[in-house]
């Protein structure tokens, strides 16, 4: 997957977004495609934390919120999908707030 011991899974602008700060990632469409990407994370042992917009997680919320309370590794958060219905924040805010460092220009 990645060194970074993160992983998103999204639509192809978060995705794209995340892998120019160099964290892997593979774009999904389907609740179908969702659930085997996030079967694939969860068996790399080298993997931390799996982002997963909010809006894919809404399609299949039951067994999002199952693997939230069973599964300590990686942890599974949820991150604002790039088309947000609400007011979108950056692209460079998201990521700090995914990560939790601080950007410099």
């Amino acid at each position: 997957m990645n060194d970074s011991g993160l992983y998103v899974i999204g639509d192809e602008h978060a995705v794209y977004g995340f892998r120019l700060l160099g964290v892997g990632g593979t774009a999904v469409d389907s609740p179908e495609e969702l659930q085997q990407e996030l079967e694939r994370a969860l068996a790399h042992s080298d993997l931390k934390i799996v982002l997963v917009t909010r809006d894919l997680a809404c399609t299949m919320r039951s067994d999002i919120d199952r693997l939230k309370a069973a599964v300590t590794t990686p942890l599974i958060v949820e991150i604002p999908a790039s088309r947000a219905a609400s007011t979108p924040l950056p692209l460079r805010r998201l990521i700090q707030q995914a990560l939790g460092l601080r950007l410099d220009r």
